[in-house]
Order: structure tokens, then sequence, then C-alpha cells
């Protein structure tokens, strides 16, 4: 396995990036609504972020 994926520098970033892509914005429609959605967004993006950059959360046994 190689370098963990960044999603990138910081969770601003990230979370404004995000509803950008095509099936986010599916997910987001699909819910209690694009605010609220995005809000849980910017609390998991904020919850991985390091001095490095906003990295997923490593998967069990990985």
């Amino acid at each position: 396995m190689g370098e963990p994926a960044c999603y990138g520098p910081d969770s601003v970033t990230v979370v404004e990036f995000t509803p950008g892509l095509r099936n986010a914005q599916e997910l987001l429609a699909a819910h209690d609504g694009e605010d609220a959605a995005v809000g849980r967004l910017r609390a998991a993006f904020t919850a991985h972020q390091t001095p490095d950059g906003v990295f997923p959360a490593p998967r069990p046994g990985s």
C-alpha cells in the first residue's frame, strides 16, 4: 500500500471543493438539506485534519 490519500491542505478547502463533485451533490440533495449535510462534512474533515493536510481515517485492518 502506498501513501495515504490526502483530501486537501485543510478542512475549509476540502468542504469548499466537495459539494462541486457530482456524486456529492446528489448525496447532499438526498438528505436533510444541504446546509446540515455540509456541516457534517465540515465536522468530519476537521476531525481528520493534520498539520500535513486532511487524511481519511485508516480502514480497520489496514
